[in-house]
């Protein structure tokens, strides 16, 4: 018998069908990082719980990857708390601008007097650093943030 497998997209949430896929990507991804050094403390649901202002239920939902009940930007906060600040080159910042403006790759690359590549590059460092999956997220990301000051 043989066995049928599919090639994932990168996402399982999208490749099962989930709702909200992207977002719930991005969500998996930060609470990783969140758990992380909560669990290098050696932490109890209780007192992180109280060191990130929120309730232990949410805490315990948190430890065991499931943030349903937690926004993006909240768990952004929880990383700031736990001292991982998102920190954007002055670059990366100049190309989520231009995105915010909606500037195409090309365009950016004309304003900014620089390859087509360098801004691909300094797009994707951002990407990485805000655990976002494409450039309107981590736009709304940053913004949310206060990321891309005048």
């Amino acid at each position: 018998m043989k066995k049928r497998s599919e090639k994932s997209s990168g996402n399982g949430f999208a490749d099962l069908g989930f709702p909200n896929s992207e977002q719930e990507l991005v969500k998996a991804k930060l609470t990783v990082e969140i758990y992380r050094p909560l669990k290098a403390r050696g932490l109890t649901q209780t007192e992180a719980a109280k060191l990130l202002g929120t309730t232990q239920a949410q805490m315990s939902a948190l430890m065991r990857c499931r943030p349903v009940s937690v926004s993006v930007g909240r768990l952004m906060e929880f990383l700031t708390i736990l001292g991982q600040d998102v920190e954007l080159t002055q670059r990366e910042t100049e190309v989520l601008k231009w995105a915010r403006e909606g500037k195409s790759r090309w365009e950016t690359s004309v304003i900014l007097k620089v390859s087509e590549e360098t801004v691909k590059f300094h797009m994707e460092n951002a990407l990485q650093k805000l655990k976002a999956v494409n450039r309107a997220q981590a736009v709304a990301i940053a913004m949310e943030h206060d990321l891309l000051k005048a």
